[in-house]
């Protein structure tokens, strides 16, 4: 099965082409950027369950005063796990499509190796739709706990989007 190329996969080949040297640069170097931002949240995920896990052992053997001390800053800890680890689901895809976009950006890629990429990509898609949608949910929690006044009117809407992506292409 031979795939027709349209105008406009001719004119991005043929940009990659000529650009590729700068292409591979600049991806590259974003590339480790996000790597390092990852590296950071990786060391705050840490950190919040290290210190949720310290206030459980703290809960165990502390007064009933001091009780409501510890669950206070679990309950934070908490709050902040969900917020790393949704930022951390959005820096993974964004990584995993960088990823992407380098094996598209080779010369000598083929017709089926492109396929398979793209299929990779969408799928990367799909299924980060679906961990922001359940990861943003403890998070609008969090907002309507805090900030009463808070409208989570355009976060409810982008989840709606993502929920109905999501159920439209679950078959694709």
């Amino acid at each position: 099965m031979i795939y027709k190329n349209s105008y406009l996969d001719c004119y991005l080949q043929q940009r990659i082409s000529n650009n590729a040297k700068e292409l591979k640069n600049a991806i590259n170097e974003t590339l480790q950027n996000e790597q390092d931002c990852i590296e950071q949240i990786r060391f705050s995920i840490n950190h919040c369950k290290k210190n949720i896990t310290a206030c459980e052992n703290q809960m165990k053997k502390c007064s009933l005063h001091s009780l409501l001390v510890y669950e206070s800053r679990k309950s934070a800890f908490k709050d902040n796990l969900s917020i790393w680890n949704t930022l951390g689901h959005i820096q993974m895809a964004s990584i995993e499509m960088k990823e992407y976009i380098k094996r598209l950006s080779v010369n000598d890629i083929d017709e089926w190796e492109q396929r398979s990429v793209i299929k990779s990509a969408y799928t990367t898609i799909y299924e980060t739709s679906k961990r922001l949608v359940d990861s943003t949910a403890e998070i609008i929690k969090f907002l309507k706990a805090n900030f009463a006044s808070y409208d989570d009117g355009e976060f409810t809407a982008i989840r709606k989007e993502l929920t109905k992506f999501r159920e439209n292409n679950t078959s694709n």
